[in-house]
């Protein structure tokens, strides 16, 4: 199997999560939507890898039968996993350029009407916060079609090489989900961070 194989393989998510594309060119969530998508996150988040690491017992489980049934159902679950991913990473790297494209017009026009000043820079300070994300969703995108080829070379052996190949897999996805997970607390906090500076002082 090559490259194009993975790709392939990962394919049908983008056509899943199509209607989701066009949903994430509007504008982001206010506050308070905000808060609730970002309490779902974490808790998906959780779920993912709680799932990873339940996946990776069951391959050290198979290391003993090395039953070709059972390592079918298990490279199907990691499969069903991938495509999941895969899929809200193409949504989120959507989101994130269409947000870069937003941000980069929200410079050119604030340089205009401000000139190099405070306001400026927090806007180039923001684009350059969406240009990372971007690129963080895209390096993303790119590990998930490397992990696809890699189980597709494997589907059908049942050699204990082969289910430790498996095994390694499934901890780069942890890695990954994890790598995840801390950027989206670290956005979480960044999150209420900002709203607490835009409120408004109360005077009593």
């Amino acid at each position: 199997m090559n490259r194009v194989a993975g790709i392939l393989f990962l394919a049908a998510s983008a056509l899943l999560t199509g209607c989701a594309i066009t949903i994430a060119d509007a504008p982001r969530a206010g506050d308070g939507r905000e808060v609730v998508e970002n309490i779902h996150e974490r808790r998906d988040d959780a779920w993912d890898i709680a799932r990873l690491h339940r996946i990776r017992g069951q391959l050290r489980a198979a290391l003993a039968s090395r039953d070709a049934a059972r390592l079918a159902a298990i490279d199907h679950e990691i499969e069903l996993w991938l495509r999941g991913a895969y899929g809200e990473a193409l949504v989120e790297a959507h989101r994130d350029r269409a947000e870069l494209r937003r941000s980069r017009r929200e410079v050119r026009r604030t340089r205009r009407r401000e000139g190099p000043g405070p306001e400026t820079r927090d806007e180039i300070r923001d684009r350059n916060d969406d240009r990372r994300d971007l690129r963080r969703e895209q390096v993303r995108n790119i590990a998930f079609v490397d992990i696809a080829e890699e189980l597709l070379e494997m589907q059908g052996r049942t050699s204990r090489r082969s289910i430790q190949r498996r095994i390694r897999l499934v901890d780069r996805l942890i890695a990954l989900e994890r790598a995840d997970q801390r950027e989206n607390r670290r956005e979480a906090r960044e999150d209420r961070r900002e709203r607490r500076e835009d409120r408004p002082w109360r005077h009593d």
